[in-house]
C-alpha cells in the first residue's frame, strides 16, 4: 500500500511526499525494486542526475529484465550528456520489449545527439508505426530531419507533434528554429513566443527570440529577451555574448567588452565570445589583452584564420565571423531535448 501511495504522489507531481515514502520503503526493504527504480527517476527529475543514475543502476542490477528501468536509466544518462551510454540502455529495453514505443523514441533522440541522424529517423519512424499519436516521436523525427539539412520535412514533423500535443513547448521551440532557417522570421517569432507562453522558464527560447528581434531591427526587445534569459539561467554564456554584440553594434564598446568577458567567465572555451573580445581589444588599442586571447581560440579552420588575422598587426577581423548572433549550440540544444520517463509496467 505504501508504494502505491508513493507512486500516486509521484505521478501527480508531488515529489516531496513521494520521495519520503520511497525512502521509508527502502529503509525496511533495501532491495525493493520498484521503490528503488522510482526513487531513481524522482531524484533525476529533481536535477540530481548522478545520484539518480546510481539508484537506477542498482535497480537494473536487481531486475535486469525490466525494460522500463533500462529506458529510464538511458534517459538519465542522455540528460547527463552521455548519449552513447544512453543508446546502449535503450537498445537493451527494446531487446527485452520489441514494441516499446518510448524506448524507440528515446533511442532516436540519443542517436541524433551523436550525429547519427539517419539511424535516428529509422527508430523514430518505428516509434510512430507503433504509436502514430506519439508526439515526442514526431518531434524527434523533426530533429533528425533538421540535422540532415531537411528543414521542410522537419517543419512538417514539428507541426504534427504540435497537432498531437498542443502544449508541447519544445516542439514550438524547434519549429521556431526551423522557421528561421527557412527564412520565415515572423512565424519563428510567434513560435518562440508560444513556447515561452507554455514554458515561462524557457531560457533558450528567450535567447533565440532575442536573436529574431535583433534580426528584425527590434534591438530594445532583443536586449530585454537576452536579459530575461540570463535572469532564468545566470550562467547563460550565449545570452551575454548576444548582449555584447548589440552593445558593440550601438558603439558601446566598453560595455560590450564587459558582456563578452562575462560570457567567457561563464564558458571559458566559448570561441565566439573570445574572438569578439579579441576584436574589441584590438579596436580599443588594448593589444596586449588581444594577444593573450589568441592561444585560447579553438583549432578550427575559421579560428586559425582569425589567429592569423590577429597576429598580422592585429588587423580588423571581419564582423561576419566575429559577430554571429549565437544560439547556445542550436543543434546541440535540439539534440539535448530530454528523453521521456516511462512509468508504466510492461
Amino acid at each position: 500500500m505504501l508504494f502505491e501511495s508513493a507512486f500516486r504522489y509521484h505521478q501527480s507531481g508531488n515529489l516531496i511526499p513521494a520521495e519520503a515514502a520511497y525512502q521509508r520503503i527502502l529503509k525496511n526493504h533495501p532491495r525493493h525494486f520498484d521503490a528503488l527504480h522510482m526513487l531513481g527517476v524522482l531524484i533525476c527529475q529533481k536535477g540530481e542526475l548522478r545520484q539518480g543514475i546510481e539508484l537506477l543502476k542498482q535497480a537494473v542490477s536487481l531486475n535486469p529484465l525490466d525494460p522500463t528501468c533500462h529506458n529510464n536509466l538511458g534517459k538519465a544518462l542522455h540528460d547527463l550528456g552521455k548519449p552513447k551510454e544512453a543508446i546502449d540502455c535503450f537498445q537493451k529495453a527494446i531487446a527485452i520489449h520489441p514494441k516499446f514505443t518510448l524506448a524507440y523514441c528515446n533511442l532516436g533522440n540519443s542517436l541524433n545527439a551523436v550525429g547519427k541522424a539517419r539511424e535516428a529517423i529509422e527508430h523514430c519512424l518505428k516509434a510512430i508505426r507503433l504509436d502514430p499519436h506519439c508526439a515526442e516521436a514526431h518531434n524527434n523525427l523533426g530533429d533528425a530531419f533538421y540535422n540532415l539539412g531537411k528543414p521542410e520535412q522537419a517543419y512538417r514533423s514539428y507541426q504534427k507533434a504540435i497537432t498531437l500535443k498542443p502544449d508541447f513547448a519544445k516542439a514550438y521551440y524547434n519549429l521556431a528554429i526551423t522557421c528561421d532557417a527557412l527564412g520565415n522570421k515572423q512565424e519563428a517569432l510567434l513560435c518562440y513566443e508560444k513556447s515561452i507562453e507554455l514554458k515561462p522558464d524557457f531560457a533558450s527560447a528567450y535567447n533565440d527570440l532575442g536573436i529574431i528581434h535583433k534580426d528584425m531591427g527590434n534591438h530594445e526587445a532583443a536586449i530585454l529577451c537576452y536579459r530575461k534569459a540570463i535572469e532564468l539561467k545566470p550562467d547563460f554564456a550565449a545570452a551575454y555574448n548576444n548582449i555584447g554584440n548589440l552593445l558593440n553594434d550601438s558603439g558601446s564598446m566598453e560595455q560590450a567588452i564587459e558582456s563578452y568577458e562575462k560570457a567567457v567567465e561563464m564558458k571559458a572555451d566559448f570561441t565566439e565570445a573570445l574572438s569578439n573580445l579579441a576584436s574589441l581589444f584590438e579596436q580599443t588599442n588594448q593589444v596586449d589583452k588581444a594577444k593573450k586571447i589568441i592561444p585560447f581560440l579553438n583549432r578550427q579552420t575559421k579560428w586559425i584564420r582569425l589567429k592569423k588575422l590577429l597576429l598580422r598587426r592585429l588587423g580588423a577581423i571581419p564582423k561576419i565571423l566575429l559577430q554571429t548572433m549565437w544560439r547556445q549550440d542550436a543543434n546541440a540544444d535540439k539534440a539535448a531535448l530530454p528523453g521521456h520517463w516511462s512509468f508504466c509496467k510492461m
